[in-house]
This record gives C-alpha cells, structure tokens and sequence, in this order.
C-alpha cells in the first residue's frame, strides 16, 4: 500500500469508528505518543486526553459524524506521512466543528499507521443548514 493509499484508509477508518462509536477502533489509529497541539484552552492533548475526549462523546452520544475533505499530501518519508486536510465534526445538536490541521502518520513497529501528530491550524463552529432555516 503507498503512503497516499495508507492516508486515505486511515482517514476512512477514523471516520468508519466514529460512525459505529467504536472506540476500541478509534484508539488503535491513535500512536500512544500522540501529541496535538492548538486546541482552545489547553497547551496539548495526549493519548489519555484523546482516548477521555472520544470516549465522552461516544457515551453522551455528542458525536454524529466526522468527515474530512480537502486533503493535501505535505511530506511523505520512510515510515511518515503529513498531510492537510479540514476535519469535521458534526455534532447531534445540529452544530458542527470544522478543523484545519496538518496531520502526521507513522508507521510503527506493528505495521499500523497511526496519528502521532496533529497542528490544528484554525476553526470555525457552524451551525446545520437545517438549524439556519429555524
């Protein structure tokens, strides 16, 4: 598989475990390094921080969707991979965020791409073209 062909199936597992609120899944894409950096009011978020995230939103049932589009391939070495791409997430309230991130993939020991890295660039929260026409 190129690394181009590994960005896409990542991308499509992460939103494929969001849909089924499988967090098992979900986590498994995640290195245990991970590190993201420019989300509002915290210097960083980790493994742990991730894991607790996602797990709330799937228990509270908050997440309905999350999608990505606009991907570009910045880097592409050996065993990494980074790319831009604009995220969102859709809420079950109608709202939804969208995030414009760099993203960086590695390939680990076992062979599995993970996200060991994220930049969030800049967001916007949105409103369903359903709730605007309320």
């Amino acid at each position: 598989m190129s690394q181009e062909e590994a960005i896409y199936q990542w991308l499509d597992n992460m939103s494929q475990s969001v849909a089924t609120q499988d967090l098992e899944k979900h986590m498994a894409l995640v290195s245990p390094h991970v590190r993201v950096y420019g989300v509002p009011g915290h210097e960083t978020i980790d493994y742990d921080g991730w894991r607790q995230r996602r797990k709330n939103e799937f228990e509270h049932d908050l997440l309905a969707r999350l999608s990505y589009k606009v991907v570009r391939i910045k880097t592409q070495a050996l065993r990494r991979a980074a790319f831009e791409v604009e995220e969102t997430l859709s809420a079950r309230n109608g709202k939804a965020v969208v995030l414009n991130k760099d993203i960086m993939l590695e390939l680990e020991p076992d062979e599995q791409w993970r996200v060991v890295e994220e930049k969030i660039r800049d967001w916007e929260v949105i409103e369903s073209a359903a709730q605007e026409t309320l």
